[in-house]
């Protein structure tokens, strides 16, 4: 290979590294913000901390000492991503109003249900919904920071407008 385009892959490769690193730092920042249950200073801290960490690690690729600084970014993101492993759903909160009442009557519903048809004519579907605490708005930001949890139905029946009944919740996570 021409000692030109050599040069050329390797920056296009560092720059893609680079990327990812900052990407990375910015989700794990982000979710730091959402999931610590620290004060929010504390919160602020770590997140903005973590942040200049990946910057560092982007810094560190034009050393000599790249593949270090790799290996250290790595193995944090690696103790991040066991952290995050550990949030798991509750159903013991103060939830807001709205989620303990479901409301199926009339032409104002505005609910997702993914529904499978099958060959035989058989049909089943499903109902994704966050759960939200009473003191919490609704953010999709937060829900992609296990910041709500999520419920899932099933259907008891089928309603002559093609809209399902649902049932209580049969599985709860929180949202991914």
């Amino acid at each position: 290979m021409k000692p030109i385009l050599r040069r050329l892959v390797r920056r296009i490769c560092f720059a893609l590294l680079a990327i990812t690193i900052v990407s990375i730092g910015v989700w794990c920042s982000i979710a730091i913000w959402y999931r610590c249950t620290a004060g929010e200073p504390v919160r602020a801290l770590l997140a903005g901390a973590f942040l200049i960490f990946a910057l560092a690690a982007v810094a560190c690729l034009a050393t000599p000492r790249r593949w270090l600084a790799l290996a250290v970014y790595a193995t944090s993101f690696a103790l991040f991503l066991a952290w995050w492993a550990t949030i798991t759903p509750t159903n013991d909160r103060n939830w807001a109003p709205d989620v303990i009442m479901s409301y199926w009557a009339g032409k104002a519903i505005a609910h997702t249900i993914i529904s499978f048809g099958f060959d035989d004519g058989a049909r089943l579907a499903f109902s994704i919904e966050t759960r939200k605490e009473s003191h919490e708005g609704y953010s999709s930001v937060a829900g992609f920071f296990k910041h709500m949890n999520w419920r899932s139905s099933r259907p008891t029946s089928v309603m002559s407008c093609g809209c399902a009944a649902m049932s209580e919740a049969r599985t709860s996570g929180s949202i991914v």
